[in-house]
């Protein structure tokens, strides 16, 4: 049973050290005996440096960040990679709970890669939209009742409204149809798009039909879940909360203790599990990969 055998490999590492570490998990095992041409993959790959999206009036050049969320090997080739932004370019104010956003119109996107040698080529981007085909912004989404809002102010200070379109993506599985599932930070929610990136679903702790728990949307600012893997047997989304629950506010600071949530794909039931930061003074985890079907490699931040 998933709740007797949960267990976890701890490591303080940062964001962009998880993404590494999970490259290297998803590569020791790609491919397959089947594989007419097995692949030989290099300890370090490059790509193209990100893209500059805006230059302020005082001449800095605003950069795309790159692909820095999560990363997901096609399970069709094991030549192509999926790398996932998240909300675009921020800063976090002293507060801890409102961030500057100098492109609030960013869109958040799926890129898509191919191994050439030693380097990654960009071969596509994919913009994530909504049901409706509108895409995405980054900015924070209207806080519900009883839930601490996240502030969103542009590159002058001003204030911006919530965006009930707006979308923090943090976990990324590829399946083998070609649509994707991301795990984001806002509601906390999943949301299962297509090849093209649109919605096809959103899952969150108010949906209507399929939801997560309805405690998750007492996640403090900015840190709902982060990481998205699937089981083995293609069955079961795992994915975890960055940090502590506001559940009560009181308790967050001295809290170790984050919750691991999977969902079921084919009935959409969902299950809790504890996971014990090694310490509370930390960022809280970053991303998982599941090692078995109930055996999962966390990744801790450590700042």
């Amino acid at each position: 049973m998933l709740s007797k055998r949960l267990s976890s490999v701890r490591n303080s590492v940062s964001h962009f050290a998880s993404v590494l570490a999970l490259t290297i998990s998803l590569l020791a095992c790609g491919g397959s005996s089947s594989d007419p041409t097995p692949l030989t993959y290099p300890s370090v790959s490059t790509t193209t440096a990100p893209k500059v999206l805006t230059t302020t009036s005082a001449g800095v050049k605003v950069f795309s960040g790159g692909f820095g969320s999560a990363l997901a090997q096609n399970p069709n080739d094991p030549a192509v990679f999926y790398l996932l932004t998240d909300r675009g370019p921020s800063v976090e104010t002293a507060s801890g709970i409102s961030s500057i956003f100098p492109v609030p119109a960013y869109t958040p996107q799926i890129g898509k890669f191919r191994l050439d040698g030693d380097s990654l080529q960009p071969a596509e981007t994919i913009l994530l939209k909504n049901s409706n085909g509108t895409p995405f912004s980054g900015l924070p989404t209207p806080a519900a009742s009883g839930v601490v809002a996240e502030l969103a102010r542009n590159a002058q200070g001003q204030t911006l409204p919530g965006d009930p379109n707006g979308l923090d993506p943090e976990g990324l599985v590829a399946m083998p149809d070609g649509t994707f599932w991301i795990a984001e930070s806002y509601g906390p929610s999943l949301l299962h798009v297509d090849a093209s990136g649109k919605t096809l679903e959103r899952i969150g702790p108010h949906s209507t039909g399929r939801a997560l728990p309805k405690v998750l949307a007492r996640r403090r600012p900015g840190r709902g879940l982060s990481g998205l893997t699937i089981t083995p047997d293609g069955k079961t989304l795992v994915s975890v909360m960055q940090s502590p629950l506001y559940n009560p506010a009181a308790t967050r600071d001295a809290s170790r203790s984050v919750r691991l949530l999977t969902f079921d794909l084919s009935t959409g039931a969902t299950r809790q599990f504890v996971y014990l930061l090694d310490n509370p003074t930390y960022a809280g985890v970053s991303d998982l990969a599941a090692l078995s079907n109930d055996t999962f490699l966390v990744l801790e931040r450590d700042g």
